[in-house]
């Protein structure tokens, strides 16, 4: 696991294994940590609103 990228050695070096290695950047880290709520907080929320057509249905006839 790294905070950053890994270099194309390290990359490497796993595709040569008979393991199955996961290699985990700073991106997939972020993500994952977003997507299981670990180390973030909710900031701000929005709405999404759509348009209720039933309620027109009564104006359109």
């Amino acid at each position: 696991m790294t905070t950053s990228d890994f270099l194309q050695g390290a990359l490497a070096s796993v595709r040569g294994l008979n393991l199955s290695v996961v290699l985990l950047d700073g991106q997939k880290l972020a993500e994952l940590m977003i997507e299981h709520n670990v180390g973030v907080s909710v900031k701000e929320m929005y709405q999404v609103k759509t348009l209720d057509s039933d309620y027109f249905d009564g104006f359109l006839g």
